[in-house]
């Protein structure tokens, strides 16, 4: 027995040790007493709230890797002439397994929508040559609005959706086009009303909350994005359905005049209220950081959501 726990305290001491010398490490640069140039908040970009899923998502795929090695390694070293102690590893790695698959298809699935995310924000970027307002990620009561565009032309809530694209029949091509008949997105391999429905609940609510902190009554439009995609559209509607290269259509819809530069100037610094939000993460070494930050460098307190 004191042989067993001999073997199990070396780990474990090893571990104990790393923690300790990294906490020591940053101790040691926050007694430096230099504070990070960046004051004031950056603004948030695409798809930060889904790289933030995606990096506790890494943490669970660890956790499966080890629940997967570490009891197969304590057995083998603690009791490997003992059949029930490999029973009950190989039921614990069985868990770590099923953890595993299901944390890299979650994976997949975010690493697509990040990438959708990021590439629509970057092409809507192009419309602040012509004079609008971009953010990105902007947290309110019922989750995240991917993209928020105040111009003079008008206000514009776009939910981006990235959609696989299937293969065509005994061809190595993708098929691209989708159908918008007024109520539904038709792909090819299926069809869904959900992003327009999600897309008017952003904009109704982004009405909303600038009549509340403004007082200003002003038209915002729900879009959705649909990166890669060549839309079909049979008819019109009051969401819009664009393809995010170069703005889209919003491109020329921006330039117009349906808002005063007064009044797109206001609800442009409104909406920066809410999106300058994160802090520089060199902050985090800074002799003040624990006011910030707990032990584990997590930020004590939530973003700023759309009121």
């Amino acid at each position: 027995m004191p042989e067993v726990v001999l073997k199990l305290i070396f780990p474990l001491l090893l571990l104990g040790g790393l923690i300790l010398f990294f906490w020591i490490l940053v101790k040691r640069q926050r007694a430096r007493k230099r504070f990070s140039p960046i004051v004031e908040n950056m603004l948030r970009t695409p798809a930060q709230h889904l790289e933030a899923e995606l990096d506790d998502l890494y943490e669970h795929m660890v956790l499966g890797i080890n629940a997967i090695i570490l009891p197969s390694t304590v057995a083998f070293l603690t009791a490997y002439s003992n059949p029930v102690a490999w029973i009950i590893a190989g039921l614990i790695a069985l868990g770590g397994a099923w953890i595993l698959r299901k944390t890299i298809h979650k994976s997949m699935q975010l690493r697509l929508a990040i990438d959708g995310e990021q590439y629509t924000g970057t092409e809507l970027n192009y419309l602040m040559r012509a004079g609008a307002w971009v953010y990105h990620d902007i947290p309110y009561r019922y989750g995240n609005i991917d993209h928020l565009i105040v111009s003079t032309g008008g206000i514009f809530a776009v939910e981006t959706k990235t959609f696989r694209k299937p293969a065509r029949e005994r061809e190595l091509s993708r098929q691209s086009t989708v159908v918008f008949e007024g109520k539904q997105l038709l792909f090819p391999h299926f069809q869904t009303a959900a992003p327009l429905n999600q897309a008017c609940r952003h904009a109704r609510y982004v009405q909303e909350s600038i009549v509340r902190n403004l007082g200003l009554k002003v038209p915002v439009t729900p879009v959705v994005a649909l990166p890669g995609w060549f839309i079909d559209r049979r008819t019109r509607s009051d969401v819009w359905i664009i393809n995010p290269k170069r703005g889209g259509t919003l491109a020329t819809q921006v330039r117009k005049g349906v808002i005063s530069p007064e009044h797109a100037t206001l609800i442009a610094n409104y909406v920066e209220s809410v999106a300058r939000s994160v802090p520089a993460g060199s902050k985090k070494m800074d002799p003040d950081a624990t006011k910030y930050y707990d032990f584990w460098n997590n930020r004590r307190f939530e973003d700023r959501k759309l009121g």
